[in-house]
């Protein structure tokens, strides 16, 4: 598939619109409301309980997780770059089984994710990097989902966004390869940079009828996966059970979760969280793929909104928050950060 084709797909479906061009409008919305908050840059100060930020940008995925119930998220060991790559190996070969995951523990959107098979590959992962790195369980269940949470002081929590997630998979049919399965497949065009260095040496292998390949593991939308809003299936059970795990200081961010179904979100049976995103986070339910920019937008408002209003109630409370200037300021350390180049990693099938 021609260059031509990618780039009239991206341009025909908003979910691949560029990051600044989506939130143009909402960063003008934020700027106006600070200004009138007496410049007061109110996103800052809506997760007390993460950091001082909120956790706008960098916050260490460590600390942050220790706030939720230890017995809902994997196994997770941290390697510091002072350590042998050698002996953590060794150390966690009890703890944490193969296939695991690895990440930096200050990153977002996927920066730096891999799924690592064997030791090995461990071990030349951490070699040479210069940044904390989580090694954490895998968890084989069948579901994924984002579930974004609002709490403004005084009220219940709420659930205002639900996304189930559909990984890159191909389906074999006894007959053509891996790479003549993927060829017709938009997603995986888009995203193969991520794909071709680990299924390299598998690209010709012929799949047997019905074999069904996870082809991307990684649950980021620019790493192949489906997003789409499944926010009809919120029920107030659900919100019960996050409320439970929700501490209080923290009023709105995402959860990425794993799951048996839908049910476990409201009984927490089955459930892992993998993931969670405070002030920064995305309301990703726009990225569905049935829906149009203007669709998109209304959803972006809508939490921006309820971002606003929680802004307000904490800032009424004698929540202290820097300027616009300041404000814009940790904007672009979080770019920062989202442009980190230390964990790319192109390594060899194992």
């Amino acid at each position: 598939m021609n260059r031509l084709c990618i780039f009239i797909h991206k341009i025909k479906n908003p979910e691949y619109w560029p990051t600044w061009f989506i939130y143009a409008q909402s960063f003008f919305y934020v700027a106006f409301h600070t200004l009138r908050l007496r410049n007061r840059f109110y996103p800052v100060v809506i997760n007390p309980a993460i950091d001082s930020h909120g956790g706008f940008a960098g916050v260490n995925k460590v600390d942050l997780h220790s706030l939720f119930p230890l017995h809902l998220q994997p196994i997770t060991c941290v390697w510091e770059p002072n350590e042998s790559p050698e002996l953590f190996a060794q150390s966690i070969a009890t703890e944490i089984p193969f296939p695991c995951f690895v990440k930096p523990t200050n990153l977002f959107r996927g920066i730096g994710v891999e799924k690592l098979f064997t030791s090995d590959a461990l071990i030349d992962f951490l070699r040479g990097r210069t940044a904390p790195v989580l090694v954490q369980q895998c968890i084989h269940l069948p579901q994924e989902f984002g579930v974004f949470i609002t709490k403004i002081p005084g009220e219940s929590l709420r659930i205002t966004g639900l996304t189930g997630k559909i990984f890159l998979t191909v389906t074999g049919d006894g007959k053509h390869t891996i790479q003549e399965l993927l060829r017709e497949n938009m997603r995986y065009h888009v995203s193969r940079k991520h794909i071709d260095p680990i299924w390299a040496n598998r690209m010709q292998e012929v799949p047997k009828k019905e074999e069904i390949l996870l082809i991307q593991p990684v649950g980021n939308h620019n790493r192949g996966t489906i997003f789409k809003d499944m926010s009809r299936y919120i029920t107030a059970a659900m919100e019960s059970f996050f409320e439970e795990i929700v501490p209080e200081g923290v009023h709105y961010g995402r959860f990425d979760v794993k799951a048996r179904n839908l049910e476990s979100l409201e009984t927490g049976q089955e459930l892992y969280i993998i993931e969670f995103n405070g002030s920064i986070a995305e309301p990703v339910t726009y990225l569905d793929p049935n829906y149009s920019f203007f669709k998109g937008q209304r959803i972006i408002r809508k939490h921006f909104k309820i971002q606003r209003n929680i802004g307000e109630a904490m800032l009424k409370a004698g929540a202290v928050a820097p300027g616009l200037l300041a404000g814009i300021g940790i904007i672009l350390k979080a770019n920062t950060f989202e442009k980190e180049k230390s964990f790319t990693f192109t390594r060899k099938r194992e």
